[in-house]
């Protein structure tokens, strides 16, 4: 890629990756990288590396693509789709680096060159400096979180060799991000109104509390709103229900 023909605006290689890579893809574009010339023959699941000013800096894992009917009016013909959390900057590698991995690698071009996967873990032991996006999309809220974790799940489930790639090539401790929430402040009497109407037993299955809590010997229930408050539910003992753990999971997620 060239610098001033691909990231305009942006002054250096440090700043396409601080800025674009860290920042823009990742959040503001969820991982949609805009094309001009040609989209990318790959399988799902490829891991891709961007290189920019001569060498290598950053790598994102491809998971769609889309070719636009027309072109855009900026003379974009299409986007490549991209985990957001996947895409990683690190500190730029040169193509000495690279032909010592893969040996068949020649130099830098426009053209996409295809290399060897089985050498891509020798590729990534040489990596210094690797940081991921400044704040994922994911990290929006919780909820859109635990839902795009379930997506990347279901994703891993449909191709065990892809999976098994990635587990081999994974860090063995997570990545931490700060995550900002929006919260309601729910009636602590609308709570124990509904708790106190449930006696100790599931109003949904009616089976009796799983435990009870430590602090007081209360049987553990927790009240779920029937129309939930994101979709402007009321607060209110008759939106809400005293249910155990698996049938408030249920009510999610089944």
């Amino acid at each position: 890629m060239d610098l001033t023909r691909e990231f305009p605006g942006y002054e250096s290689v440090e700043d396409v990756q601080e800025k674009f890579f860290r920042e823009q893809l990742p959040n503001k574009m969820n991982g949609r990288y805009l094309y001009r010339k040609r989209g990318l023959q790959a399988k799902l699941d490829t891991a891709v590396l961007f290189q920019c000013g001569g060498k290598i800096i950053a790598i994102a894992t491809l998971t769609g693509a889309k070719r636009f009917e027309q072109p855009t009016e900026e003379g974009y013909k299409g986007w490549l789709i991209f985990d957001p959390e996947s895409i990683e900057v690190f500190d730029p590698v040169g193509p000495d680096v690279v032909r010592k991995i893969w040996p068949a690698f020649k130099r830098f071009s426009q053209v996409q060159q295809k290399l060897d996967p089985q050498r891509y873990p020798s590729f990534t032991r040489q990596l210094a400096g690797i940081e991921g996006p400044q704040t994922p999309q994911a990290a929006q809220d919780a909820d859109n979180y635990n839902t795009r974790l379930e997506q990347r799940a279901a994703r891993a489930r449909k191709d065990p060799q892809a999976r098994s790639r990635r587990l081999a090539l994974a860090p063995k401790k997570p990545r931490l991000f700060t995550a900002t929430i929006t919260l309601f402040d729910r009636n602590p009497d609308v709570i124990e109104a509904v708790l106190e109407r449930a006696a100790g037993r599931c109003e949904a299955c009616r089976t009796e509390a799983p435990f009870r809590r430590a602090r007081d010997g209360s049987p553990y229930l927790e009240v779920h709103h029937k129309v939930r408050l994101a979709e402007y539910g009321d607060d209110t003992e008759e939106n809400a229900i005293a249910v155990c753990p698996n049938c408030h999971r249920k009510a999610h997620y089944g």
